[in-house]
């Protein structure tokens, strides 16, 4: 995300200088950041910028950016596996094992074992791209901070609970999936864990 994208950038967590962006990097390579997360606000375009324009007011503008769930894991292959900053098994614990540790929802989820889920993403890191206009699937596919953004390394395949439901980008099942799940409280001991517990 280079040069300036006006009311684009406005969302929780603030962007951050490229200085930000390394002790971040070096925190999550250190275990004192255990797992990853996005900002997913399913506004269109015009909802986003209230009226106004991408270079208008900006305290008219409504937080949040969009498809930051589709956009998080090509990011972190791209920015984190790529570019040598995290190892694929770190890329699987903080996306996935820490996460569900922190919901209180692991082994179910978050593991490859008997008796867990089977949701599971194939990605291939030899795939080259940039984040455009076509690249999104969701509500607000005409806006992005990350336009422009080059990919390395990208999902070909998504299972939930064992069923295939996107192929080469493609939404190859409708059906309706969600499920709520039952978990325990947060309590004091989940919330604070400690690094090393979640690794």
């Amino acid at each position: 995300m280079e040069g300036s994208i006006g009311c684009w950038g406005k969302l929780i967590p603030p962007l951050r200088t490229a200085v930000d962006q390394e002790r971040l990097w070096r925190a999550l390579q250190e275990g004192s950041v255990t797992t990853m997360g996005t900002d997913h606000v399913p506004i269109d375009l015009a909802a986003k910028q209230c009226g106004g324009a991408q270079f208008g007011e900006i305290w008219t503008a409504r937080l949040g950016i969009p498809n930051g769930m589709e956009h998080l894991l090509p990011v972190m292959l791209s920015a984190g596996l790529a570019a040598g900053r995290l190892d694929v098994e770190a890329l699987v614990r903080l996306a996935c094992a820490n996460t569900a540790k922190v919901f209180g929802l692991y082994p179910r989820k978050g593991a490859v074992q008997a008796g867990s889920d089977a949701d599971l993403v194939i990605v291939d890191p030899s795939i080259r791209g940039t984040i455009e206009r076509g690249f999104y699937h969701g509500v607000a596919h005409e806006w992005s901070p990350f336009f422009g953004y080059p990919i390395h390394g990208l999902a070909r395949l998504t299972m939930v609970r064992g069923t295939v439901v996107m192929e080469d980008r493609q939404l190859v099942d409708t059906c309706r999936r969600g499920r709520y799940l039952r978990r325990p409280l947060a309590g004091a001991a989940t919330i604070h864990a400690p690094a090393q517990g979640l690794q």
